[in-house]
């Protein structure tokens, strides 16, 4: 007699004990082999298997899910969801409360729909929880099994947000408060969630049909204003430039301008990934104070070593070239680089070249290309007006700098005599001289 000719029950019960018999991961590995079985074997994985099927134990004390687990997490839990088996209920019953509570909703409590979100959310949250974990010991946000979880609006909304329903979104948010730095139980806050997966819209719909109920006050309370930076972060750091405008262009019409500040901090995350096109959208935005650009922000870019960013950051009311009040400039961080483009650029949006460039402003720019650079770059601020003399009138290499770097002083020695034609003394030389009139044989 084939197996295919057994009663549907008596089947299912021979598969079963065919997959507690040779393990979960053997089972599903023979899919490939036995395929008119493949859906059976599947279904009995998922549904009539216990947690321990899922676990391997290794040499130590503790066990850990095998991959398989992983991969089918979100099936496992829709069927928890029907049949718990020895999982405990905190996490089957939260998402069936979740899905009665967003059926409220002008949707009638229609089977199919129940089934749909039901399934849906099932399928989402392995992504950001770990679900096997949470189906053995009932923890949740640091909460034990014991705990009543009653389902709230910002969970509501959070579970919307990740079934990515639009519509839902907008029936949810004509009748909910504000949901400001609020986390969801499944979902943590509905606004993070729909910014760290691009939901245009939906960030939209957040912010003008919800956050637009809260008051001043309230948008300056630092857990509300973490929310809201957290979010507009990871869409800057993720590259989606339309997402990030509906944020900033909010802020801004709740704040007028942005503080210098924060708007700098914006412009660091577009820095640090290299998003030329967020950071010209960025570096337009309307702030209070001039120059919008920080040296901390510029130290950003020239760390990236990108010369198409470092070259948007200037222009007008962007980047000082020379920041005289401050202990290092621009030309500082980009010498240190070694690009001579970049340095090149900075010199042209009208850097000093005898500027100094140091924190204890003691190493001109000169000596700094020449440690850092090379004969390149020395030439390069030559060009561009460097002097050999320093400020107080004594000869660029008497400077103590100069002259614990061989290197920086062969270079400088080589354009100097280039330049002016003339011999002057060897590192050596310099060294075995009278250190208060080193140049005395030049």
């Amino acid at each position: 007699m084939e197996l295919l000719d057994f009663p549907p029950e008596m089947f299912q019960r021979i598969v079963h004990e065919f997959v507690s018999e040779v393990g979960v991961d053997k089972a599903w590995k023979l899919r490939e082999v036995c395929k008119t079985f493949a859906g059976e074997i599947r279904h009995d994985i998922v549904a009539n298997q216990p947690l321990t099927a899922f676990q391997r134990r290794p040499s130590s004390y503790r066990s850990t899910e095998n991959k398989l687990a992983t991969c089918v997490a979100g099936d496992i839990l829709l069927h928890r969801t029907k049949k718990l088996l020895d999982v405990n209920p905190l996490l089957p019953n939260l998402i069936q409360d979740t899905v009665k509570a967003l059926l409220r909703y002008g949707n009638h409590g229609e089977e199919p729909l129940e089934q749909s979100y039901l399934k849906e959310l099932c399928l989402i949250i392995p992504k950001s929880l770990n679900v096997m974990a949470i189906l053995r010991s009932g923890q949740l946000d640091r909460m034990d099994s014991n705990t009543q979880l009653m389902i709230q609006p910002v969970d509501e909304l959070a579970a919307a947000v990740a079934m990515k329903n639009l519509g839902l979104v907008r029936a949810l948010l004509l009748q909910i408060p504000f949901v400001g730095h609020e986390p969801s139980h499944l979902f943590g806050n509905p606004l993070i969630h729909a910014a760290t997966r691009g939901y245009t819209d939906i960030i939209s719909a957040i912010l003008h049909e919800n956050w637009i109920q809260a008051t001043e006050a309230t948008l300056n309370e630092p857990k509300t204003k973490e929310i809201f930076n957290r979010a507009l972060t990871s869409t800057i750091l993720s590259g989606r430039l339309e997402a990030t405008k509906v944020f900033v262009q909010w802020y801004q019409s709740r704040k007028t301008v942005v503080p210098k500040k924060e708007y700098n901090t914006w412009l660091k995350n577009a820095i640090f990934v290299g998003n030329l096109k967020t950071l010209d959208y960025l570096l337009g935005v309307r702030i209070t104070g001039e120059p919008r650009v920080t040296l901390t922000a510029f130290k950003k870019a020239c760390s990236r070593e990108r010369i198409d960013i470092v070259s948007a950051l200037f222009g007008k009311g962007r980047m000082a070239p020379n920041t005289p009040k401050s202990k290092t400039s621009p030309l500082y961080y980009a010498i240190r680089t070694g690009d001579v483009e970049i340095v090149g650029i900075v010199l042209k949006a009208g850097a000093n070249p005898n500027g100094c460039t140091t924190p204890d402003k003691t190493y001109p720019p000169l000596i700094q290309a020449a440690m850092c650079g090379g004969r390149e770059m020395v030439d390069l601020l030559l060009g561009r007006g460097a002097s050999f003399q320093l400020a107080e009138g004594q000869d660029i290499l008497a400077h103590t700098a100069i002259r614990i770097s061989r290197r920086g002083y062969d270079i400088i020695r080589e354009a100097k005599m280039e330049r002016e034609q003339r011999y002057v003394a060897t590192y050596d030389e310099a060294i075995l001289n009278d250190f208060n009139d080193p140049f005395a044989n030049s």
